[in-house]
């Protein structure tokens, strides 16, 4: 049974920087606070009918 050869080949990879990241953290922490404040909004209207 002939055995398979196996070649080890190195791929160098680019690191991105940290800091393109920021725009995406505050991004979706922009979101998260908008999605909060709507829900928030929401339930006093509803509890306000009470």
């Amino acid at each position: 049974m002939a055995k398979p050869e196996t070649k080890q080949v190195q791929v160098k990879v680019d690191k991105e920087e940290s800091s393109s990241l920021k725009g995406t953290l505050y991004s979706v922490f922009g979101i998260g606070i908008f999605l909060i404040i709507t829900w928030l909004a929401v339930l006093l209207i509803f509890l306000e009918r009470f």
